[in-house]
């Protein structure tokens, strides 16, 4: 091969490198979306969700309806009655852990309606809530036993159903995917459950 071409060849050869790169670029790109979107769907159909209340029911309280959903998020109608607070509670137990506490449809609080944990008792000490669309930071030391509440003040009526997906997820998990999971055993709970047998 003459020098020229020998010359020519390698300037096309270093013309094409930038198509070349861009090409593996976004073929790169689109392995790791496909990757990424892969650990969502293992993250939202796992154990993501710690707040254990597959044994809610619906039921009427002080005038507010609770209806318990296939997916146990819950939404509320009607308008609290009673001369206090109206309290669905849930007894639930969480893993110590670093967690999001989430499931506000929209910004509420003690004069509206909100999502809490109490302990020792459904109306006991105030442990965390959450009023807003936002999740809220929490990281008990140890296991953590009290009640899961909605909580709605006295008088306050729903003028539309609210539906509220109440989640408490590790923050690691949360980081890959925001979005509602109902609670889902772990290996280790299925484990425990096996053992009770």
């Amino acid at each position: 091969m003459a020098e020229g071409q020998m010359k020519s060849s390698t300037y096309e050869q270093i013309d094409a490198l930038p198509a070349q790169l861009s090409d593996e670029i976004e073929t790169r790109e689109e392995a790791d979306a496909v990757q990424m979107a892969g650990i969502v769907n293992l993250i939202n159909e796992g154990a993501k969700n710690v707040l254990n209340i597959s044994a809610a029911q619906t039921q009427t309280i002080n005038g507010v309806i609770f209806t318990v959903n296939d997916d146990y998020s819950i939404t509320l109608t009607g308008k609290n009655t009673g001369s206090g607070a109206a309290f669905f509670s849930i007894p639930v137990t969480i893993p110590a852990g670093l967690y999001y506490f989430t499931g506000m449809p929209e910004s509420g609080g003690s004069s509206s309606y909100r999502l809490e944990l109490r302990s020792p008792t459904a109306t006991g000490s105030v442990n965390i809530t959450n009023e807003g669309d936002a999740p809220v930071s929490w990281g008990p030391s140890s296991d953590y036993t009290g009640y899961f509440n909605i909580r709605v003040a006295s008088g306050y009526e729903f003028t539309t159903a609210k539906t509220v997906k109440p989640m408490i997820c590790e923050r690691w998990k949360y980081a890959f995917s925001s979005q509602y999971a109902p609670y889902r055993p772990s290996l280790n709970d299925l484990w425990a459950m096996i053992q009770a047998l």
